[in-house]
């Protein structure tokens, strides 16, 4: 359960991520490094607003060399975590309690929903809840996931950027009237 990560806090202030349908991130375990081909460690991307409101990712990263074995692409579907997000926000709503930490793991005082390698975390739902339209930080780690040996190890991350952008075309109307009776009434319509 215990974790590494270097994060970005942007400086030119939060970024909108909701004009992508996806997160694709370069990172995979050193080679040589330990860990990584045992289980004992994953990595993580995550993105939000700060430590307990985020979006998170991790997975399964190797280090061996060799063309099978070289995936260091990962492709993060932000439609998930938006769907995610839905989750913890009707529960909030609603006036649940915070919940799913026990099945995903997380903050037991935060709202939690996982899917698979998602999870979405909001901490402070009526505060600073993490969103993809105003995303605040962005974070690549290491995460510990089963108990071992390994004290020191590396993580390369290469790349991280948003791809396929949502280009939906479309039609936008606008009509206008007004009506002037003298003294008696004047109406617009926009």
């Amino acid at each position: 359960g215990t974790r590494a990560e270097a994060f970005l806090r942007f400086p030119a202030g939060p970024q909108r991520f909701l004009g992508y349908r996806q997160l694709r991130v370069w990172m995979r375990g050193r080679r040589g490094a330990p860990g990584w081909e045992s289980g004992e460690l994953q990595g993580f991307v995550k993105v939000g607003s700060d430590d307990r409101n985020f979006y998170l990712y991790r997975t399964n990263l190797r280090a061996l060399g060799g063309v099978e074995a070289w995936t260091p692409e990962l492709q993060i579907e932000l439609t998930t975590w938006a769907r995610l997000r839905a989750q913890v926000e009707t529960a909030w709503l609603n006036g649940e309690p915070p919940s799913g930490a026990a099945e995903c793991g997380g903050d037991p005082q935060a709202y939690v929903a996982c899917e698979g390698d998602y999870l979405v975390q909001v901490g402070s739902p009526g505060v600073n809840p993490p969103n993809l339209a105003a995303v605040q930080e962005i974070a690549a780690g290491i995460i510990r996931t089963a108990a071992g040996t390994v004290d020191s190890t590396e993580v390369w991350v290469n790349d991280i950027r948003l791809a396929d952008p949502v280009a939906r075309t479309g039609l936008a109307y606008a009509l206008e009237g007004r009506f002037i009776a003298s003294d008696v009434a004047d109406v617009n319509l926009l």
